[in-house]
């Protein structure tokens, strides 16, 4: 009987069905069972594909984190002690329960839940929290978004630019390393009596 009892299995994600939306919503996965099985006399057979495995994204109250599977992440699936058919279906339609098992089908994979890369290589995108409180935010194209005691230094890949949509306040004395271009104005003294443009400026000669 404990033979028949799914539990914690390694799985590769083989499909990916995001959600509606942009961010989409949590979407499902199809993943292979990665664990061959084996009889009394030690020959393996392969297992075969789950399809449409609700998979976990880290979220809550109004926010989530949208870091989705991709084919190929190697991860852990988890099987429900009830059949969670109905409980996709309510979710689906916009309910959260509660609702009774879709079947008496107990610990089965087929009502299993995806959560992911454990078995996957070095990063080539990363949000690293860093033990010290501070972090390090990287993008695949080489973006750098860092914070220190001294505090958040923005590096463009090689021949990029950092741009800011709006307007943009510093505290004093800090400091842009580089050039700085703008297509814009840059005012100097903004909102009081003496400001004035890097533009509009002149200067009395003596």
């Amino acid at each position: 009987l404990i033979n028949l009892v799914d539990t914690l299995k390694v799985v590769k994600v083989t499909g990916v069905h995001p959600g509606a939306g942009s961010p989409p919503i949590a979407g499902t996965v199809d993943v292979q069972l990665l664990i061959n099985l084996l009889d009394g006399s030690g020959n393996s057979s392969p297992q075969g594909i789950v399809y449409g495995m609700p998979y976990l994204r880290l979220g809550g109250g109004p926010w989530q984190i949208a870091c989705d599977p991709a084919v190929g992440d190697v991860g852990f699936a988890i099987a429900s002690d009830r059949d969670i058919s109905s409980f996709k279906a309510a979710v689906a339609g916009g309910k959260s329960g509660p609702v009774n098992p879709g079947s008496f089908r107990k610990y089965d994979i087929s009502d299993g839940v995806y959560f992911g890369g454990w078995g996957n290589g070095a990063p080539k995108a990363s949000m690293w929290m860093k033990p010290d409180g501070t972090f390090v935010i990287t993008d695949q194209l080489g973006n750098v978004i860092q914070s220190s005691a001294a505090g958040i230094t923005f590096t463009p890949a090689a021949g990029g630019t950092v741009s800011f949509d709006g307007p943009v306040s510093m505290p004093d004395g800090a400091a842009i390393t580089g050039n700085l271009a703008a297509t814009g104005g840059i005012i100097a003294g903004s909102g009081g009596a003496d400001q004035v443009g890097v533009q509009s400026h002149t200067h009395n000669l003596i």
